[in-house]
């Protein structure tokens, strides 16, 4: 994104529109260049500026999202999502990085993302019925590919990582865990990460409302109730940096040209050892496997079957600590 494109979003609060105030809140947070690897924040934005933005972007950004939602392959939409620029409404960083380390505050907002729809006529109706449904739901818009949802969720201002996950957990698995297959279709998970982007997107027909309630009911994460309480290991003491472990799976996943699948799990399942032992999160591990993986030339070719292994293998690696 180019500095005048993001003056033009932030303009959009003095500019004429038919898109009324929503709330008396002026919450602030970042948007970031056209990059989805840029981790240095370009500037502050409210939400009321950004839903006016959604619901009448400029046209150049415009164009860009209707050449999105006119590819028919997915790959190729992932792709060109990448060129939107993008924002992290949920936290407020220290603007050198988006990791859980460089959470300053919370915004007291949540976002829901509903991704694999059939098409953009079903996309609409489910956005309709949701947001018809969920007086917590203070705004809903169709993706960047049309084919999906977004949604902000007023929620109390939390302190912690945590705090956050566990009211995703509580809305997702207790409310809305009705959609049965739904939740592991369209649901995507990856928003209980307070540090997970949105991009822009365009939506002439978003639905928002003054009086949202708040949702404050948290639960725990369905997928960890089950998770080990210890690990086989020969060494109790490791001295080992994340800044290491980090560079060591670089190194191992960029060197990746064929034969993919067998070396993210190695990758994948090493790290999860590392998390085991409380030297990286999680989240951050996931984050930094997937961005590995987007980012490497042979993997793209299959990028949502290579997360998915990484995930799994990252979790499964959890039950062992290798030594150094």
């Amino acid at each position: 994104m180019s500095t005048n494109e993001g003056g033009n979003i932030q303009n959009r609060e003095n500019s004429k529109s038919n898109f009324p105030l929503p709330m008396n809140d002026d919450s602030l947070f970042h948007y970031y260049d056209a990059n989805i690897y840029s981790t240095s924040a370009k500037g502050t934005l409210k939400i009321t500026t950004l839903l006016r933005a959604i619901q009448q972007p400029k046209p150049l950004i415009l164009n860009k999202i209707m050449q999105i939602r006119e590819t028919h392959e997915k790959e190729e939409r992932d792709r060109l999502k990448k060129e939107l620029f993008f924002f992290v409404p949920c936290c407020l960083t220290d603007k050198n990085n988006r990791g859980y380390n460089n959470i300053i505050s919370f915004t007291g907002w949540m976002l829901l993302d509903f991704d694999g729809i059939e098409n953009e006529s079903i996309a609409t109706k489910f956005k309709e019925y949701i947001f018809k449904k969920y007086d917590f739901i203070m705004s809903a818009w169709l993706s960047s590919s049309g084919l999906g949802v977004r949604a902000f969720v007023k929620i109390p201002i939390v302190q912690n990582v945590d705090e956050f996950k566990r009211l995703y957990w509580g809305l997702v698995t207790k409310e809305m865990g009705q959609y049965g297959s739904l939740q592991k279709t369209w649901c995507d998970d990856s928003m209980q990460k307070p540090t997970q982007p949105l991009f822009y997107s365009y939506d002439k027909n978003i639905l928002f409302r003054p009086d949202y309630t708040i949702w404050d009911t948290g639960s725990e994460n369905p997928s960890r109730a089950k998770a080990p309480t210890t690990a086989r290991t020969t060494r109790q003491r490791y001295l080992i940096t994340e800044t290491q472990i980090t560079a060591n799976i670089r190194k191992a996943m960029n060197k990746i040209i064929d034969n993919g699948h067998p070396q993210v799990l190695k990758a994948a399942f090493a790290l999860g050892g590392y998390v085991c032992q409380n030297k990286i999160n999680f989240d951050d591990a996931e984050y930094l496997l997937h961005t590995l993986i987007e980012n490497n030339q042979y993997l793209g070719k299959g990028i949502a079957g290579y997360k998915k292994t990484a995930s799994q293998a990252l979790i499964a690696g959890q039950n062992y600590v290798y030594e150094e």
